[in-house]
């Protein structure tokens, strides 16, 4: 009765003001010191008071302190997965604890499961123990029913890597195939084919399969270049080196196939780059390849490829804007905000 009566006073007092003093509460409310001792620890682990010894109890800025979780798989953070999932982990950190050094932030890894439905169900998030003093969340994985419990709590979510979620922060996809065939084009190629796998997890992938090679052959054509279906080397599930390495085979093998390559991965570049290797195939001269690649990631290969390159710490930091204008209630410029990349020339074109 003690924690729900002061919880309810709380919310509609002013940061810093404070509470009646201790006698007069326990005579309001017909409790011991004991039980309001009991709800102002409940209260304190929310963050919503701050005791100070001879002074007295005050309401708190409850965004100031707490717990801000950042959510992800653990192969994601393994040596076979992208860079962009470790360095985004550091960056993160980093702004987060550069903007409030007062928040507490941690690592939540969840397990790998069959289905991107079935992963949330390995988090903690909601225990009653964590949920109090859980401030926001930043996920690299889709959390679906979790997330929306979670904001409905108060916990706000910002998404990393994906552009479908109410509020997210990710690379440009169509301005990186942009860049991409824009500067194929402009060093002279005649054709273009695609390297590209999605997640077999992912919902609606047959859509975004038809999607990415519509948008390919639209902005191809746009730029004077050829493309035809049989260009696109496409890969439906999981991914690692070696199926770039294997998409990249079956490229080569093409009786009639274009002079230059997108990669739209840095995983799967890695691995067409070995291949080529193997295949003695000389870049610009027999091919001319252009990669997605993430700032501070390195490509395997003995010379600098042709890349179009996103600032993981740009995303980091923007990620934490969004999340702090959310805590306080602010209006966001941007709920979905796609980075731009930039292109920087190897000798891969």
């Amino acid at each position: 009765m003690a924690y729900q009566w002061l919880h309810t006073q709380i919310i509609d007092m002013a940061v810093g003001v404070p509470l009646p003093p201790v006698a007069t509460i326990m005579q309001q409310l017909a409790v011991s010191r004991a039980t309001l001792d009991s709800a102002y620890r409940m209260l304190e682990a929310e963050g919503l008071i701050e005791r100070h010894p001879g002074k007295g109890v005050f309401v708190s800025d409850r965004c100031a302190t707490g717990e801000i979780a950042i959510v992800i798989k653990s192969t994601l953070l393994s040596a076979e997965s992208s860079a962009f999932f470790r360095l985004a982990v550091t960056s993160l950190t980093k702004a987060i604890s550069e903007l409030n050094p007062r928040w507490q932030v941690k690592l939540h890894v969840g397990q790998d499961t069959e289905t991107d439905e079935a992963f949330p169900a390995t988090l903690d998030l909601t225990s009653p123990v964590l949920l109090p003093s859980l401030r926001g969340v930043f996920s690299f994985c889709p959390l679906f029913g979790l997330g929306t419990e979670l904001e409905e709590r108060g916990v706000p979510l910002v998404r990393l890597g994906a552009s479908n979620n109410r509020c997210s922060v990710s690379y440009d996809r169509n301005d990186f195939l942009e860049r991409s065939i824009q500067h194929l084009a402009g060093r002279g190629c005649c054709s273009v084919g695609l390297i590209y796998a999605v997640n077999r997890r992912r919902t609606q992938r047959a859509n975004s399969i038809i999607e990415t090679e519509r948008l390919v052959a639209e902005l191809a054509g746009r730029a004077g270049l050829q493309y035809h279906h049989e260009w696109l080397m496409v890969h439906d599930g999981d991914w690692s080196e070696t199926t770039g390495y294997e998409l990249l085979q079956n490229f080569w093998q093409l009786n009639n196939r274009p002079d230059a390559v997108v990669v739209t991965d840095d995983i799967l570049c890695n691995g067409a780059l070995r291949a080529l290797l193997q295949l003695g195939v000389s870049l610009p001269d027999d091919l001319s390849l252009v990669t997605l690649a993430n700032q501070g990631g390195a490509l395997a290969y003995h010379e600098p490829v042709t890349r179009v390159e996103f600032d993981v710490d740009q995303m980091a930091k923007q990620a934490v804007v969004m999340m702090d204008d959310l805590l306080h209630g602010r209006s966001l410029v941007e709920s979905n905000c796609l980075l731009k990349g930039k292109l920087i020339q190897g000798k891969s074109t």
